[in-house]
């Protein structure tokens, strides 16, 4: 049950590592133990919207999981306990439309002649056929979530609630049988709801043609109609023309149709229109592309049918519906304001049944003339009004059959043929997965709203949407208080991902390539979580695991590496002690000041659940951590100050990967666990010794330590860094590698606090650029500072409209007086156009005459360099001496030797390199002399009695080092 143990010296597989924290949690329970762990704390509920498990799972449901997984998993560590059950659709056209095509079943008749019984058998085989592929899948993606308690759809107890929920409304009033046109699936033969026909539109060509359609006064005048559904023609009994005109009744032309039965009506197309031209009907054909609404199961076009259906009412609540809505929050915001506040402030009335079988059955009993109906909002209420005892399923095939007495003398009532849309299935789910209100009523109590539900943006008119209209039927509320809502994830190109195409990698292939931590990061740290669509790239995923999980354990590695010499070189092992004297280095105190804003910085967005504000802060301090803190600190932490020093350095650097490992957790739970666990020998034992420290999934997010704030130096060192940044720039533009000193960098600012912020980190600076001469000032004309105005074009071409071409020649040849005016005044004339406050945007910059390639400069549009870029010998000379002293007291160490052992220094050059140093060498003896005790001399001038105690073992190969810097020193005893 123990850890697998890190080896900071062994290249790392991070799938391998993953697989290795999943049988850690197995072993260890992990799931149930934190479930148990958390009993008796605040309660946090979640409802999981159920996908089917007839399909496999794709990088959406991937997205879905991983959004879910990061919320529940941080209020679980803000100490709240959260039920996670998982669901599974199991009823509807999904299910059906799969069971038509195995059977080539066609239509009403071919499912009687099978039987309910033996067609819904066949249905229930196969509604779990992918539960395996969804349970490994879920589980290595590192969700948890209880999928022993989860529940199912065709469920007797969930079907019981559901009847329970239309018995509410039928009670209310709320529900009505209607005739009317509606959207009609010839695929699947039943009517739809208004929203499943919006949800498959596609560009389509159909046959548009005008047709005559003679007068029954005066048959050689006809009225002309066009249309481009050929098909309805036959049954055309009239037109409608202008109220202001008087109404004429058309006889109908063809009142027999055999000739056209048994077609699918746009196979019967082609047919009708050969028969209108042949009578001298048809005036025009051609074909139209056009937006036309396919069955979002099926992918046949709908038809338009009046059919007799049951409805519930929605029209009429659609002001509640809307206060309701905005009562909670969505995010991104927009969202839940635009798209779904409008589909809500417009909602019509739902068609909640179809006519199909393997569903939950409407439970109504009705007389033949429909005369007298019956709700049943129970199984009890169902034995008790009909007689039957025993009931144990409530399929159609156990419940057609029974009936239940009239009290009106109608005889028996039979139950209607229809059964629910699955979509009032899945908008009952708050109360069903609890079989509410037969059981579990306190727990539905505590849970309802739900504190956080979250799917993509094509729910805005499917779950997200059925969800409000019954919990605003049966409690006048939204049964969400906080909604994430994602875009779609689409493969490289743009377009939607497919099996055919083969338009995007396997799922599972691309995890176990490069990790889970890795696919859930560049899912969340992606514009899907504010709604906007993604391409999804298996390079992007690559770039996380080499940028920022690998980053990530390299710095683990060195931390360890580290905490190892320490340990090897004092005889003491290193142990993070929490109470430690504050830091008087200033990155020690920078980077725990960096923590605790990362602290603050989670904790506040994850309560507005905004995740895309969150992961680019934690991707930072990655890069904090790595790229600054651990490179300007590497000396330190390798001893050169001393050991209370580096002591300070390792609790330092523990501290910020232990706060990183808590504040990713919810996010990178694999990589999270794997550096906690490596951490943990290091750690001290929990002051609590009851407290279960197994996993990192088992602690608290951390708190704030107000001790470290300091956002002085937080300012200082971001302002210290974008020195540094553009110091980098011009080296890299000039090719001027870091080793090249340099005479002088000149800061300009026109702020003294930030020239003030950046001189007290300037050894910082001078190191890491290798400059020499660093000048600080706020003085413009000493600096060559020149004024350029820009704009945002498109946001002023709105308001100038034509005047934006005179503003746009002109706006290069304003003048630094000008822009300074500008700035000053608030507004300025430019060709004649009168500009004001937020129109431009002025900017400073060093004019430097590039030709003589004596300075380049580089600006942030806030501070500005100018740095001296010319090739100065003696101080290249100054730095090749300051390496060879550093080399040589390095060799003096790894010999063994004290202060007082006096040596002698010899070097050799590498083959087929110069020799810099005699040259260098010759000109400084004397400092040599005074700091290192002896001059260095070529190897060739030992004498053969003198015997080297110890040769340089270089770190880096010859091509990485400086061209002046190859060579190897070796030393001899005097």
């Amino acid at each position: 049950m123990s850890f697998p143990a890190h080896d900071p010296s062994k290249p790392i597989s991070i799938p391998k590592t993953e697989e290795n924290v999943l049988k850690y949690w197995t072993d260890i329970n992990a799931f149930k133990t934190s479930q148990k762990l958390s009993e008796g704390k605040p309660e946090y509920s979640f409802y999981d919207g159920p996908p089917f498990a007839t399909g496999k799972p794709h990088y959406g449901h991937l997205l879905a999981g991983t959004i879910k997984d990061i919320v529940t998993r941080h209020a679980h560590s803000t100490g709240h306990h959260v039920e996670r059950r998982f669901g599974w659709d199991t009823h509807g056209l999904p299910v059906e439309h799969e069971i038509d095509k195995t059977l080539n079943i066609k239509g009403k008749a071919d499912v009687m002649a099978m039987g309910i019984d033996k067609y819904n058998a066949a249905c229930r085989e196969i509604v779990m056929r992918y539960s395996g592929e969804w349970k490994s899948t879920v589980e290595r993606m590192g969700r948890w979530i209880d999928f022993d308690t989860g529940y199912k759809t065709l469920d007797p107890t969930f079907m019981e609630s559901v009847w329970w929920v239309f018995g509410q409304l039928w009670q209310k009033g709320q529900v009505y049988r209607g005739l009317r046109v509606m959207p009609y699936s010839t695929g699947c033969t039943t009517p739809l709801s208004n929203f499943e026909a919006g949800e498959d539109y596609r560009m389509t060509s159909d046959p548009a043609v005008t047709v005559t359609f003679p007068l029954v006064d005066d048959p050689s005048t006809s009225l002309l109609a066009w249309t481009t559904t050929p098909y309805t023609l036959p049954s055309n009994l009239g037109l409608c023309v202008h109220p202001d005109f008087t109404y004429i009744k058309i006889y109908d032309y063809e009142p027999e149709v055999p000739e056209y039965q048994g077609k699918h009506v746009k196979e019967a197309d082609p047919i009708i229109i050969k028969d209108l031209q042949k009578k001298g009907r048809l005036i025009v054909r051609s074909d139209i592309m056009h937006s036309y609404p396919f069955c979002w199961r099926s992918g046949t076009p709908l038809i338009y049918r009046a059919i007799p259906s049951w409805f519930v009412r929605v029209a009429n609540i659609s002001d509640k519906l809307v206060a309701n809505n905005e009562k909670t929050r969505w995010v991104p915001a927009n969202v839940g304001e635009g798209r779904f506040g409008g589909w809500i402030r417009n909602a019509r009335d739902w068609n909640i049944s179809r006519n199909r079988y393997w569903g939950t059955p409407i439970p109504l009993w009705v007389s033949e003339d429909y005369e007298e109906i019956v709700a049943v909002g129970s199984i009890a209420e169902l034995e008790k009004l009909s007689g039957v005892t025993g009931i144990k399923d409530l399929h159609r095939e156990s419940i057609d059959n029974i009936e239940i007495p009239s009290q009106q003398g109608k005889g028996k009532l039979r139950r209607i043929e229809e059964v629910f849309d699955c979509w009032f299935e899945s908008g009952s789910m708050p109360y069903a997965q609890s079989h509410y209100p037969f059981e579990n009523q306190d727990r539905f109590q505590k849970s309802y709203p739900a504190d956080f539900v979250s799917e993509g943006i094509d729910q805005t008119r499917g779950w997200f949407y059925t969800l409000l209209v019954l919990g605003t039927h049966l409690y006048d509320t939204a049964p969400w208080k906080n909604l994430i809502v994602t875009g779609l994830v689409l493969a490289a190109d743009g377009k939607k991902m497919s099996k055919k195409l083969k338009n995007y990698p396997d799922p599972m292939e691309v995890v176990n390539k490069y990790g889970a931590d890795c696919v859930r990061l560049f899912l969340v740290n992606s514009p899907v979580v504010r709604a906007d669509n993604l391409r999804f790239r298996e390079e992007g995923v690559r770039e996380i695991l080499a940028n920022v999980i690998l980053k990530w354990i390299n710095s683990l590695n060195f931390y360890l590496g580290q905490a190892e010499l320490f340990e090897r070189t004092t005889g003491e092992k290193f142990v993070y002690d929490h109470d430690a004297p504050k830091s008087s280095n200033v990155m020690d105190r920078w980077i725990l000041a960096t923590c605790q804003t990362l602290i603050q910085h989670v904790d506040t967005e994850m309560g507005a659940y905004r995740l895309y504000t969150v992961i680019p802060r934690l991707l930072d301090f990655i890069a904090d951590l790595t790229n600054w803190y651990i490179r300007f600190n590497r000396t330190r932490l390798k001893g050169i100050g001393g050991v209370e020093d580096t002591r300070a350095a390792l609790n330092t650097l523990y501290e910020a990967l232990y706060t990183l490992c808590l504040t990713m957790s919810s996010f990178t739970p694999f990589t999270s666990e794997t550096v906690y666990q490596a951490l943990r020998p290091t750690s001290p034992a929990p002051k609590d010794t009851s407290q279960d420290v197994r996993s990192i999934h088992f602690l608290p997010f951390p708190s704030v330590r107000q001790e470290y704030f300091d956002l002085v130096i937080e300012r200082q060192v971001k302002r210290m860094r974008a020195v540094i940044d553009l110091g980098r720039l011009i080296r890299d533009r000039k090719t001027l590698k870091v080793k090249i000193p340099l005479k002088e960098l000149v800061i300009f600012h026109h702020d003294q606090e930030y020239l003030d912020d950046v001189k007290s980190l300037e050894s910082y600076i001078a190191a890491e650029l290798n400059v020499v001469n660093i000048v600080y000032t706020t003085d413009e004309s000493k600096t060559g500072i020149k004024y350029r105005a820009t704009a945002d074009w498109p946001t002023l071409g709105k308001k100038l409209r034509k005047d934006l071409g005179k503003v746009r020649s002109h706006l290069p040849k304003m003048t630094t007086e000008e822009c300074k005016q500008y700035v000053n005044e608030g507004k300025v004339s430019v060709n004649g156009v009168e500009l004001v406050e937020g129109d431009l945007i002025v900017t400073r910059f060093a004019e430097v005459n590039s030709e003589d390639n004596k300075f380049d400069t580089a600006s942030d549009n806030d501070v500005i360099i100018v740095l001296d870029i010319q090739r100065h010998p003696e101080l290249e000379t100054l730095a090749l001496l300051r390496s060879l002293t550093s080399r040589v007291n390095k060799l003096r160490k790894e010999a063994g030797l004290k202060p007082s052992d006096k040596v002698e220094i010899y070097y050799t050059v590498d083959e087929n390199e110069q020799d810099y140093l005699k040259p260098a060498i010759a000109q400084q003896e004397e400092y040599l002399l005074k700091t290192l005790g002896n001059v260095p001399v070529e190897l060739s001038q030992k004498s053969n009695d003198k015997e080297i105690i110890e040769t340089e073992k270089r770190s880096k190969d010859s091509e990485d080092l400086a061209e002046n810097e190859r060579f190897v020193l070796k030393l001899v005893m005097v």
